[in-house]
């Protein structure tokens, strides 16, 4: 018996919100707002903020403006998620206006590195170096807690917790159940070890949306060898089953690597037959303990990205996506008009959410997403370690409205070299993590790029030359 399609709660309440068109007539009304100087800030700021429960007491006029936007929301405003992507979309708009691309008023996804403790310890490719050894200076239980709450008010979608392995922490399921219950959307990804009968059970109890399990090739020889440990493909397949018969969305996580790149579309097979709901294809940064060793060629990244694209088009349940900007331009280089949707949107949005789709085009990082390291360190991607503040020290809000590294991360003017004149800068734009990899310059050129050689020369000598054969 086929299982129902799955959609994880902030896809689906994004999907909601776009498919019912009223985003964008209360992004008319909130542009049209003039400021409050007795609540301070713009009124639709405050008043999202009061529905976020950012804010006490506001004044009179902005809590009618806030009711107001409720109405208008309609149906959108009963589903939870949709309603949270609402008010997320909105503070967006009144704290960046309306612009390209688009900023959301709080990360959409927080990858949280919950615990640098990992029981494998092996894995050549780690970007977070993590150890056996007890993980040092992380978030005590109620510094967690209270990092999930200031989440929520600030407006944050979803956490991703990952690690090192998360479910290492005794405290993972209360943190989890805590953010569930402030209505933030959770995932975690594990190398499967940890999906015993009894945590799945426990992760459906918790109210977890989504798990993230790494294979690195559909060969098991190949991924206990390259992770150093013997029965782990076993043990991950054997966690997916599990989770799959708990009704849990499952998501195959997988690197593209050098030694494995070419295996990556059978990965997609193994899916399909384990019931599993998406298959999420990593872009290699070669940050922790990956070196450029592992590093594919650009040739070869794009071969597999056309492979992963065929695939996708032709996928029955299983979705296909990739947490790289420049997938979504497959699409594109064929001759069509459409974006695929990358990283962590849903892949099936494509279909019918064209424009949400084009709005979370590019690298995420400072757009629509953070993340943040076991002590509170926050920073513009899991991959990218640049430390913006700390938890401890910094509300998110605050960080996220006013850092100027995050400002630059938004400009797509900011960026330099070819990624900076390549014909695809508004959709893609480069990654941002793998620029600062690779050059040490996080506004640099991702030098992992297939377009690298065209985008050398500037879009205009490029249209004169082109206009001149």
């Amino acid at each position: 018996m086929e299982r129902t399609l799955m959609i994880d709660p902030v896809n689906r309440g994004l999907i909601n919100l776009s498919q019912r068109g009223v985003l964008t007539k209360l992004v008319r009304r909130t542009r049209e707002c003039g400021e409050c100087y007795s609540c301070g800030g713009s009124r639709a700021l405050v008043a999202v903020e009061w529905y976020l429960e950012g804010r006490g007491e506001i004044c009179e006029e902005c809590r009618c403006l806030a009711i107001k936007l409720e109405k208008a929301a309609g149906s959108a405003w009963v589903d939870p998620f949709a309603r949270r992507a609402l008010l997320n979309a909105l503070k967006g708009v009144a704290a960046f206006g309306v612009r390209r691309p688009f900023v959301a008023g709080a990360p959409r996804l927080v990858t949280w590195e919950l615990t640098s403790r990992c029981n494998t310890g092996r894995c050549a490719h780690c970007y977070t170096d993590s150890g056996l050894s007890e993980g040092r200076d992380e978030l005590g239980t109620d510094e967690a807690l209270a990092a999930v709450d200031d989440f929520a008010k600030a407006g944050v979608l979803g956490i991703a917790f990952t690690g090192g392995e998360a479910m290492l922490r005794e405290d993972f399921f209360e943190i989890a159940g805590h953010a569930v219950s402030r209505g933030i959307a959770c995932y975690v990804a594990t190398n499967g070890m940890p999906l015993t009968q009894e945590n799945v059970l426990r992760l459906k109890q918790a109210g977890v949306s989504l798990v993230h399990v790494s294979l690195d090739s559909p060969d098991p020889e190949f991924h206990d060898a390259f992770r150093g440990v013997p029965g782990l493909h076993r043990a991950a397949v054997e966690g997916i089953r599990r989770c799959v018969a708990a009704g849990l969305q499952v998501c195959i996580a997988a690197t593209a690597m050098r030694v494995n790149w070419e295996r990556l579309p059978e990965v997609v097979d193994l899916a399909e037959q384990l019931g599993v709901d998406w298959v999420l294809v990593y872009n290699y940064i070669p940050t922790g303990r990956g070196t450029s060793l592992l590093e594919p060629t650009p040739e070869q990244k794009e071969k597999l990205f056309v492979r992963l694209w065929e695939r996708a088009k032709n996928a029955r349940r299983t979705r296909v996506s990739v947490f790289a900007p420049q997938f979504g331009l497959m699409a594109l280089k064929a001759g069509g008009r459409e974006l695929l949707a990358t990283h962590y949107l849903e892949p099936l949005a494509g279909l019918e959410c064209s424009g949400l789709v084009r709005a979370s085009a590019g690298c995420m990082a400072g757009k629509y997403y953070l993340a943040m390291a076991p002590n509170g360190d926050l920073k513009p991607c899991t991959f990218l370690p640049l430390v913006l503040g700390n938890i401890r020290e910094s509300g998110l809000d605050e960080i996220w409205i006013n850092h100027p590294v995050l400002a630059q991360l938004r400009d797509p003017q900011a960026v330099q070299g070819h990624c900076r004149y390549c014909r695809f800068r508004w959709e893609c734009g480069g990654c941002r993590a793998r620029a600062y990899a690779c050059t040490g310059d996080y506004l640099g050129s991702d030098p992992g790029c297939a377009e690298a050689n065209a985008a050398t020369v500037p879009v205009k000598v490029r249209r004169r030359a082109a206009a001149s054969v």
